[in-house]
């Protein structure tokens, strides 16, 4: 017994000694931990910084600003159930005093419907300050179903090309649908700024069929392969017809900082080459990240995050005269807020369309217009699209054909995360089953003038649809030639009328766009029977 008790005591002391060690090499790696994952924020690589913070929370249980760091990257990686988790750790934890966090945590809730616990996160913000368009948010979320009317006037297709990766910024010129894609990688550099491969721009020839969808008819492929830079390259806009270009890309040199910022370059096209011919002179110490141009290529507005701006990222507008850009003016209040205004398009010259996350909508950025004229832009409200343009995902760079009527957007609304995709869209669209009111007349011969038309009573007419050749209604004029039409579909038609002889037919054209028709008269010629 008497070695027993040295064993035992330098055993037991061994032990301690080993525990304290250990205790030391965990506290070093989660010290360790902690570094990095700050370092990789501070570099905006929110990917890399989500590993090293999950570590580091391991270590530090109890550490609040670990977690809002935590749902910070989360956040900016769209990963809305991650960052709802990491934020609410933190908000049971404590009074939570860092208002961006409390924002990104309101605005994660409301991508994912959590509209209660969204507005309890509002009303923390609120506490802080009677900002105004905290007050529109909550009133948003209230009275959401405000943006829902009259979606059945708007059809949005996912178009058939779309990749697990993020494309975005699309223009439909002539034939070619030309947009932006990684294709490798899950984001922008001015959203992910550690990811090693990069935007490309890509252009793919589309058709539509007789009921208007798209048909994709080849395989995408690079669009101007000689401006493609080593870093990303895109978004763009096509103006002048089509024969210049302005792109957004990554400078050649570095900052002070280290990084490459987003700036603006011009191409002109020539022997089916595009050569860049200017870089845009002004906010070279910030990045631009999206642009839009009238087609006479005299007026640009694009968004960008400068210090003197009302946070986030705001539009700016510069123009051109004597071919010089102007200095950028700041769009102003109505259209920016304390948060980001992002991809801006002018259409014809007289709306602006841009995405924000600031004014009050269905959740994270939503698409918004506001006429564009300096007493709009200093007093009116943009107005939200509503659904389906917007959805509680992220719904930006919409882009639309002269008459407003269709167009392209970008959305992770399918997927999530930064799997952006692109989809089609018509706005004011007929709705069917549709109703309508005809008058049915005939005259005699096809030289005669208007004044020999007269109604035709007690005629049973067909209506067949000509894509498929089914006959998919029938019905009789009254006395007077009225008559009632029940068109299923959008679709081309063919009235068709038996005489004693032979069938005449009509055809029968419908837009596809809701407008006044009236009533609508269907003439046929009587000789042409005989």
């Amino acid at each position: 017994m008497f070695f027993l008790k040295p064993y035992r005591l330098l055993v037991l002391f061994t032990f301690v000694a080993t525990t304290t060690l250990a205790q030391e090499s965990i506290w070093s790696m989660g010290k360790k931990d902690v570094q990095l994952a700050n370092r990789k924020f501070e570099q905006q690589a929110w990917a890399d910084a989500i590993g090293y913070f999950e570590r580091a929370i391991k270590q530090h249980p109890t550490d609040v600003s670990l977690y809002l760091k935590l749902g910070r990257c989360y956040d900016e990686q769209n990963r809305y159930s991650d960052a709802i988790d990491a934020y609410g750790k933190a908000v049971a934890m404590e009074t939570i005093t860092d208002t961006d966090a409390l924002f990104r945590y309101a605005e994660a809730l409301l991508a994912l419907k959590k509209y209660d616990r969204a507005l309890d996160a509002y009303e923390k913000l609120l506490a802080f300050g009677e900002e105004e368009w905290i007050k529109k948010k909550i009133w948003r979320i209230h009275n959401r179903q405000y943006l829902l009317e009259d979606s059945a006037h708007i059809a949005l297709r996912k178009l058939p090309f779309n990749s697990p990766y993020s494309e975005l910024g699309p223009q439909l010129v002539g034939g070619k649908l030309i947009y932006t894609s990684n294709k490798k990688i899950n984001k922008l550099v001015e959203r992910l700024q550690n990811d090693t491969d990069f935007y490309r721009m890509y252009q793919v020839n589309i058709t539509h069929n007789a009921n208007q969808d798209v048909i994709n008819t080849a395989q995408p492929e690079i669009f101007a392969r000689e401006l493609q830079s080593s870093w990303n390259t895109g978004p763009c806009v096509l103006y002048e017809h089509g024969t210049r270009m302005a792109c957004v890309a990554n400078a050649n040199e570095s900052d002070a900082k280290g990084m490459r910022p987003l700036r603006l370059f011009f191409a002109s096209k020539a022997k089916d080459q595009w050569v860049v011919t200017d870089t845009y002179p002004h906010f070279r110490e910030h990045s631009i990240n999206s642009i839009t141009l009238n087609e006479a290529g005299t007026m640009l507005i694009f968004s960008a995050h400068a210090p003197d701006g009302f946070g986030g990222k705001d539009l700016y507008l510069s123009e051109k005269t004597g071919g010089s850009w102007s200095t950028p003016v700041n769009l102003g209040s109505s259209v920016n807020t304390s948060r980001d205004e992002v991809f801006p398009f002018l259409h014809s010259d007289k709306t602006l369309y841009f995405s924000s996350d600031g004014h009050a909508g269905l959740g994270q950025l939503d698409v918004y217009k506001i006429n564009f004229s300096r007493d709009s832009l200093t007093n009116y409200e943009p107005e939200n699209l509503g659904y389906p343009i917007n959805s509680p995902f992220d719904d930006f760079s919409i882009v639309l054909d002269p008459l407003g009527m269709h167009g392209f957007l970008a959305s992770n609304r399918k997927a999530g995360g930064m799997d952006d995709d692109l989809y089609e869209f018509d706005i004011n669209l007929e709705k069917y089953p549709l109703t309508l009111n005809a008058l049915l007349k005939i005259k005699d011969h096809s030289w005669s003038s208007t004044q020999d038309v007269k109604p035709w009573p007690g005629i049973t007419i067909s209506m067949i649809d000509q894509a498929t050749g089914n006959r998919v209604y029938q019905t009789t004029s009254d006395a007077q030639g009225n008559l009632t039409l029940v068109i299923p579909k959008f679709s081309y038609y063919i009235i068709e009328v038996e005489g004693r002889n032979e069938k005449q037919k009509v055809a029968f054209e419908l837009s596809k766009y809701k407008r006044d028709l009236g009533v609508p008269e269907i003439v046929f010629v009587k000789d042409l029977f005989d």
